[in-house]
């Protein structure tokens, strides 16, 4: 049986935890979080009440902390170390943004779902650094156990990602502006989602011409179906496909970045 514990899960791993780590270093907590809405947000979704940042909501400092904390296990989860036990910690981490957030965004809640599809194959993961190609195979029984565990999980994944880029881009579709071609330059203008003020006197005036904001709309739809098609492609491509998937999600974090 092939062993799922590759460097490549780990790349996928430091990444998550990275792009989550980007915003918690680089934005202000009045930005990320409105602790005097927590209250609320607890009566309706009860959940909320495990998070991080309300756990630590009583003060500045406190929540200054609680970003703290959130930082280092990030830090350490995106560099790889023993991710046995940094599984957990990841997810909670993650769950506890996603939930309590004053500016929640779809990727944030994938983070945290993908956080959470991965504590078994981390738990099963022996290594030191989640970066080792090579580990004794000892083919037992138990680690062929192991081995389904983690396989099987990380199926599930593929599946979730693959059904949310083919939801995505086919929803799009009954959007007006999506299916008129300007849906980036409106996203792209948004006053909490679009673009930092340093870059917006280049793409404005790209963003303008109908030709250039048409391609870039419709060719994030095509891009998303595409990613979704991945499932069920020949691995061969599957390189090809990274370089513009992760070029397609860059914007997004650095974006977040205050």
């Amino acid at each position: 049986m092939k062993r799922p514990w590759t460097n490549v899960y780990g790349v996928a791993r430091s990444l998550l935890a990275f792009g989550l780590l980007s915003q918690l270093l680089f934005n202000s907590m009045d930005v990320l979080f409105r602790p005097e809405r927590f209250g609320t947000l607890v009566t309706a979704v009860p959940a909320s009440r495990f998070s991080l940042f309300y756990l630590l909501s009583g003060s500045r400092t406190e929540l200054e902390l609680a970003r703290w904390i959130a930082i280092v296990v990030l830090t350490v989860v995106a560099s790889g170390w023993r991710p046995r036990f940094t599984s957990v910690l990841h997810w909670w981490i993650a769950f506890s943004f996603a939930i309590t957030t004053a500016v929640p965004e779809g990727g944030d809640q994938i983070g945290a779902i993908l956080a959470l599809l991965l504590i078994p194959v981390c738990l099963t993961d022996s290594r030191s650094w989640h970066w080792q190609t090579t580990l004794l195979t000892t083919n037992s029984a138990a680690e062929g156990i192991r081995s389904v565990v983690a396989s099987s999980s990380l199926t599930v994944i593929r599946i979730q990602v693959a059904l949310i880029y083919f939801w995505s881009g086919v929803a799009k579709l009954s959007t007006t502006e999506w299916a008129d071609g300007t849906a980036v330059y409106y996203w792209l203008i948004h006053p909490v989602y679009g673009m930092n003020d340093w870059i917006r006197p280049v793409a404005v005036p790209l963003l303008t011409n109908s030709v250039i904001v048409t391609v870039l709309t419709w060719g994030a739809i095509a891009l998303e179906l595409l990613m979704a098609s991945a499932l069920v492609m020949d691995r061969r491509w599957y390189q090809r496909l990274l370089i513009p998937g992760l070029a397609f999600h860059a914007y997004h974090t650095c974006a977040r970045i205050v």
